[in-house]
């Protein structure tokens, strides 16, 4: 009967034993799966701040192109320009307004910044012909900010534009009109915003028929 009970106690102990070894390595691969699992997570984390490092770093707040180079650019465009620069005009600029003739003109603002540094108005689209013949302009302006104008930020001359997400801020001029839009022209504002400026209109447009206003704001103005 001794033998038989030390023979069961060591049964037990043995078994015991290959439980202990068993729970061990459960652990290990628990711990190394969960170390994979998180050094993946971190990783994807730091190419996600690689990659919004590098955006930023494409065009910081502070730095400007100038109001020649936004020509230049415009012109070289075609028919979509996406934006990768922030554009403020400057006294080295040649001219003020910047005149636009395209049929169809796409501009990706990327949130980026169109300044007139008080000094000029801004961007003026005008239909194409030649008296007899007008060619037809649509424009559409996505994820753009015009700050700080002299002027009118934004003038249209016939055809149709359409602004998404547009942001009018900082321009004091009493006598300006922010966005202007000839008679025979229709537009559309599409969350937009007019916000911190001080001038006559902020949009100007004879016939209210062709214009239409949808979840736009405007607020802090004089």
């Amino acid at each position: 009967w001794g033998e038989k009970v030390m023979n069961l106690k060591s049964g037990f102990l043995i078994f015991l034993v290959i439980l202990c070894v068993l729970f061990s390595t459960t652990c290990v691969f628990a711990d190394e799966n969960s170390t994979e699992i998180l050094s993946y997570d971190g990783e994807s984390q730091t190419d996600l701040m690689m990659d919004n490092s590098e955006i930023i770093q494409e065009s910081p707040d502070d730095e400007y192109r100038s109001f020649s180079e936004l020509k230049e650019d415009l012109d070289k465009s075609g028919s979509i320009f996406n934006v990768t620069y922030n554009y403020k005009f400057s006294e080295s600029d040649s001219e003020g307004s910047i005149s636009v003739y395209k049929e169809t003109l796409v501009i990706n603002g990327n949130g980026h910044v169109f300044d007139g540094g008080n000094l000029s108005s801004g961007l003026a689209f005008e239909q194409m012909g030649d008296g007899e013949e007008i060619l037809p302009m649509n424009i559409i302006i996505n994820d753009l900010t015009f700050k700080n104008f002299a002027d009118s930020a934004l003038a249209v001359y016939g055809g149709n534009i359409t602004l998404n997400n547009v942001n009018f801020t900082d321009t004091d001029s009493p006598q300006a009109m922010l966005f202007h839009i000839a008679s025979e022209s229709k537009a559309t504002l599409n969350n937009c915003n007019f916000y911190s400026n001080n001038v006559e209109n902020m949009i100007s447009h004879t016939d209210s028929q062709l214009l239409t206003i949808n979840n736009t704001n405007f607020y802090n103005n004089n």
